[in-house]
């Protein structure tokens, strides 16, 4: 005898629930999807920001060859002040409309092309229009010329080999003719890359 199977739906309860668990599960997935996105614009900031400072390294580098630093011209004594000039402050305000941190050095650099060494006079300097408030971001740019201009006469020919901008803190103190601290910041949206470096030129004479 062959009984008829009645087939049933799903009551309203049911139907409530599963919804409710899709509901839930869809929050809780757009939820890891918002965490994901911030935490990849996060690391993009703060790579950014990374990117900026990392032309320290450059000037580890030209410290290798580097000799007596020539500014600042003192060193430093008393309490920092970062718009000072002397006491070991590399803090320049030149006539032109911009201000900033400068250190500047002699040092050897290789041509590859000629294939041949060369002493140089190099300057490193943060700028920024006096019209600005100092704590606004500054460019940052390395200034190599020949060493027979050391003098700095204004026909000079200097070359910039960079120029960064978007440098929250550019600043230098000098604590001897073969030594300097550089403290370097830049930021991205909310992150913040900071470098503090120690730098001992290495006379090459």
């Amino acid at each position: 005898m062959n009984r008829k199977r009645k087939s049933r739906g799903f009551t309203l309860i049911e139907l409530t629930l599963a919804m409710a668990g899709s509901i839930i599960l869809i929050m809780g997935m757009y939820v890891v999807m918002v965490m994901l996105y911030q935490g990849l614009a996060q690391s993009a900031d703060f790579a950014e920001a990374t990117t900026r400072v990392d032309l320290v390294r450059q000037l580890s580098f030209d410290a290798r060859t580097a000799e007596d630093l020539m500014y600042p011209t003192s060193n430093l004594t008393a309490f920092f002040n970062e718009t000072a000039v002397g006491n070991g402050s590399g803090y320049y305000a030149p006539t032109g409309g911009f201000h900033g941190h400068r250190a500047q050095f002699r040092a050897v650099e290789y041509d590859p092309v000629a294939e041949t060494s060369q002493r140089v006079f190099i300057t490193w300097e943060s700028y920024r229009s006096t019209a600005l408030p100092w704590t606004d971001p500054c460019s940052v740019r390395r200034i190599s010329m020949p060493d027979a201009n050391a003098n700095l006469v204004a026909d000079d020919a200097w070359e910039i080999r960079f120029d960064q901008s978007g440098i929250e803190l550019f600043t230098i103190r000098r604590t001897s003719n073969n030594n300097f601290n550089v403290d370097m910041e830049s930021v991205e949206n909310n992150e913040v890359a900071h470098v503090q470096l120690a730098v001992t030129l290495r006379n090459v004479n």
